[in-house]
Parts: structure tokens; C-alpha cells; sequence
């Protein structure tokens, strides 16, 4: 699998992929090398770094130029994946559930199968039994 591929899976968006991919490749790096590596607009990196930093991934270090540095990155993918993993529990859960009212929806309609069953569950129903 291919790194973007691994962090757009993570739930991260394109641009951001693109740039974690570089940042992961490239080591520290400049914005405009990030841009050039990436292929995303330096316009729209600010904003992308701006909010990696706030998540705790990304650093920058002091230089005469703006670069940045990847930090966490470990711990950062295993929360996520954490993340995702509880997600897919949830999940699981949840289509067991559907399961068995899917079995139960099927079963209440082969009930009243045909006309004297359908007469008889409106009796039923009723009261008339």
C-alpha cells in the first residue's frame, strides 16, 4: 500500500495525504519543497500545516527558512488506528443487530403467508381469536 493510500485511509484528506507522503519522504523540509514534492499549492499548505501542528504532528524547526518536521508520527497512526479499530467494533455490533431484525422482519412476514394466515393474524390482532 502506498503512503498516501495509508493516510487517506487514516481518514485524512487529500492534500493532507499528499503532504504527510512528502513530509515522511523528504524529513524536514521547507514548505516550498513540500509543495514541489507534493504537488499541493503552497496557498493551501499553510492551512494543512497550521492544522497538523495543532494535532501534535508536525514541528517546526527554527531556521533562517520555514521547515518543518514530522513528530509523533508512531504514536499519532497508532491512535488513529486505535480509532478506527473501536469504529469497526461499533460497527460489527451494530450489524449483528441488523441481522436480527432482518431475520425477524423475515419471519413475522412468513406468518401471514397466504389469505386464512392473513385472516388470522388481523383477528388475532383484534382481539378475535
Amino acid at each position: 500500500m502506498k503512503r498516501f493510500e495509508f493516510f487517506k485511509d487514516l481518514g485524512f484528506g487529500e492534500y493532507e495525504s499528499k503532504v504527510l507522503s512528502s513530509l515522511v519522504r523528504l524529513g524536514i523540509a521547507s514548505p516550498k519543497e513540500v509543495s514541489l514534492d507534493s504537488g499541493v499549492p503552497q496557498n493551501k499548505l499553510y492551512a494543512i500545516f497550521r492544522d497538523l501542528e495543532s494535532q501534535g504532528l508536525l514541528a517546526r524547526i527554527p531556521s533562517e527558512t520555514k521547515k518543518y518536521e514530522l513528530i509523533n508520527l508512531r504514536g499519532f497512526v497508532d491512535e488513529r488506528l486505535k480509532k478506527q479499530e473501536e469504529r469497526l467494533k461499533i460497527l460489527r455490533k451494530s450489524s449483528k443487530k441488523l441481522e436480527r431484525l432482518e431475520a425477524e422482519s423475515q419471519s413475522s412476514f412468513s406468518l401471514i403467508k397466504g389469505q386464512r394466515a392473513v385472516m388470522n393474524k388481523i383477528a388475532e390482532t383484534n382481539g378475535v381469536v
